[in-house]
């Protein structure tokens, strides 16, 4: 909530749910109606997307799920992001080792369960 504290404009995509240039509290408001579509696109038309819709983020936060989002996909997904946008791309995959990726200036961080993710987010 550190953007809802410093009053920056929150953007998100997920799926059908695209909210943009709101206050935190809205975009958060918005998640609670977030869920996994059988549908969606796959990973890297969802960030050209997200830059799309807000071609002016400096952050660009994503989580995915392990289906449709293989670490290949993601790293493809990754070079897409503008040199002067902070990506960080979160993908939880039950059961596989976490890791944290640095690539071209952004990072992929990966978790098997929650119980990693608190160890992952220090590193990276």
């Amino acid at each position: 909530m550190c953007a809802a504290r410093e009053e920056y404009d929150v953007s998100l995509l997920s799926g059908r749910e695209q909210v943009t240039s709101l206050p935190a509290g809205a975009v958060l408001d918005a998640t609670c109606r977030v869920q996994r579509e059988t549908d969606a696109e796959p990973l890297p038309a969802e960030i050209h997307r997200a830059i799309l819709l807000a071609p002016e983020t400096s952050l660009l936060f994503v989580v995915t799920g392990a289906a449709g989002a293989e670490l290949d996909d993601v790293a493809a997904a990754m070079l897409m992001v503008p040199a002067e946008t902070r990506c960080v791309v979160l993908r939880a995959a039950p059961g596989e080792p976490p890791i944290v990726l640095r690539q071209h200036g952004h990072e992929l961080i990966a978790v098997g369960s929650l119980a990693e993710l608190p160890g992952v987010m220090a590193a990276s």
